[in-house]
């Protein structure tokens, strides 16, 4: 298997399967599997919602991939997804307040998030589809595209584009993209467990 089909691989392993065209059970699918829209939105013992983190998640993969990567608009700016979406930040989400989480998943229209997600997910794939894996070993000008577009890191989460800017342009879809969804898909799984859902 190469680069490009092990990336593939693993984000349909993480996007839903309607984003990939995979007739396999997904994480995502599994994870939002027989849940309500209130059941996707609610904090069990102050856990992050399963609606926050595929926003963190998928604000991520938009901003990496689209901002930093290709130099071009982010999905989110695109037929009007933040209306659709129902909420007022673009910030990935990365040092979000206790209060701030709360009311973005009270906020967020669920099903436009899950439509904001398989969106990104098929932008991405598209691009992978045709990049040259060969210019994916070199840097990325990580400070300079992001001051180009509309802001994504809030003030808490400078950290965050340091962190980006140690990767290469390979580094960056392994990590943000690939290793940081599956860290937060399993958080997302024990808030599931919390609600009292069988976990998959």
């Amino acid at each position: 298997m190469d680069a490009r089909q092990e990336f593939l691989t693993h984000h349909a392993h993480l996007h839903a399967a309607v984003t990939s065209g995979t007739t396999d059970v997904s994480l995502e699918d599994s994870l939002c599997q027989d849940l309500a829209d209130e059941q996707l939105r609610a904090r069990p013992l102050g856990l992050n919602s399963i609606a926050w983190l595929l926003w963190h998640i998928t604000r991520f993969e938009d901003v990496v991939v689209n901002t930093v990567l290709r130099g071009v608009p982010e999905v989110l700016d695109r037929d009007g997804w933040l209306d659709q979406l129902g909420v007022d930040t673009r910030l990935v989400g990365t040092g979000s307040s206790d209060e701030e989480v709360g009311d973005f998943s009270a906020q967020v229209e669920v099903a436009a998030l899950r439509r904001y997600r398989a969106a990104v997910g098929r932008e991405t794939r598209a691009w992978i589809a045709v990049v040259d894996f060969a210019t994916l070993d070199e840097p990325a000008d990580v400070a300079a595209r992001l001051a180009q577009a509309p802001a994504a890191l809030g003030k808490r989460a400078g950290w965050v584009q340091r962190l980006w800017e140690q990767r290469t342009r390979h580094g960056l879809l392994s990590l943000p993209v690939i290793g940081h969804s599956y860290i937060h898909i399993g958080e997302a799984r024990v808030t599931r467990a919390r609600l009292g859902a069988a976990v998959r």
